[in-house]
């Protein structure tokens, strides 16, 4: 006697695989998610050290300039309005890190933010330059003279909105004084920058 062949699968199989599917997609959506997130900041931090060379150039093309303090050779003008650096990053999507949502960018200059002296004149003047001083003292200072907030804001400020700075500090890439990037949580004033912008 010739058995018939069975087409096509069970309401059981089917399940099977649908839960396999769903398994198997639960796992991958956050390594996915984290690539991408991963890929931002590399381009970030690929941005960032087009700024620094663009900066080198700006400084080259404008020799005597005024320096942004006495221990960081930066030009104090074209950290006080990035835009001067046009010429030079060729685009101005560059002044704006990656993951910069689209809300920002009308309302922002640049969505990196730029270390500088408040005016001479400034009743805060005194003060901000002694904080200065200490933060560019020693032999390596690590203070930025520029950094990204957009990340923190965007992924971490938003659920972490009711924690004390001091508990939380907000995750930074930057710029330091010699053109290296470094990234992770650092006692730094958050921005909120973009959050604003994006109400």
């Amino acid at each position: 006697m010739r058995m018939r062949r069975r087409v096509g699968l069970t309401l059981v199989e089917v399940m099977v695989v649908i839960a396999i599917i769903g398994i198997v997609s639960a796992i991958a959506m956050p390594v996915y998610s984290s690539v991408k997130e991963k890929g931002k900041q590399t381009s970030c931090v690929s941005q960032l050290k087009q700024i620094y060379a663009s900066l080198q150039l700006y400084a080259a093309d404008y020799p005597g300039y005024k320096r942004m303090h006495d221990r960081v050779d930066v030009p104090d003008s074209a950290m006080r309005n990035p835009l001067l650096l046009l010429p030079y990053l060729g685009d101005k999507s560059l002044l704006y890190c990656p993951e910069t949502p689209e809300c920002a960018k009308p309302k922002l200059a640049t969505s990196y933010t730029w270390t500088f002296l408040p005016p001479e004149d400034s009743a805060i003047y005194e003060s901000a330059k002694l904080q200065m001083d200490d933060w560019f003292s020693g032999a390596s200072p690590q203070y930025p003279i520029v950094h990204c907030l957009v990340h923190d804001e965007m992924h971490y400020f938003p659920k972490e909105r009711d924690l004390a700075e001091e508990l939380n500090p907000p995750f930074v890439i930057r710029l330091k004084i010699d053109g290296s990037i470094s990234s992770g949580r650092f006692s730094i004033h958050r921005g909120k920058d973009v959050s604003r912008a994006c109400r």
